[in-house]
């Protein structure tokens, strides 16, 4: 179900994040892979992983981590965003390419 990705490192205010977008073949396959990645960084930083709606998170140890899923034209897209914990927004919207970091 794994159609590609990207991941770009990024420079935002308190310190260096990563933000990775994956491509699936339904939105099964994107969510199988948000809960995937949730439960792996969870584990990583030691923290329980918070759900809201479609959206996960994982905050500890100076990280805020979001997992979501989303629709990109007719394409099933999850986003991992792993920031400075001081980053309370998201800094890339996948369907219209904005990107804020600095």
């Amino acid at each position: 179900g794994h159609d590609g990705d990207r991941y770009a490192s990024v420079a935002v205010a308190g310190g260096d994040g990563v933000v990775w977008v994956t491509v699936w073949d339904t939105p099964v396959d994107a969510l199988e892979f948000a809960e995937s990645a949730g439960k792996a960084f969870g584990e990583r930083y030691g923290a329980t992983v918070s759900s809201d709606g479609g959206r996960r998170e994982i905050v500890a140890q100076g990280r805020r981590v979001t997992i979501r899923t989303e629709k990109v034209g007719a394409r099933d897209v999850t986003i991992v965003e792993d920031l400075p914990g001081s980053v309370r927004t998201p800094v890339i919207k996948v369907a219209g390419i904005q990107i804020s970091a600095r």
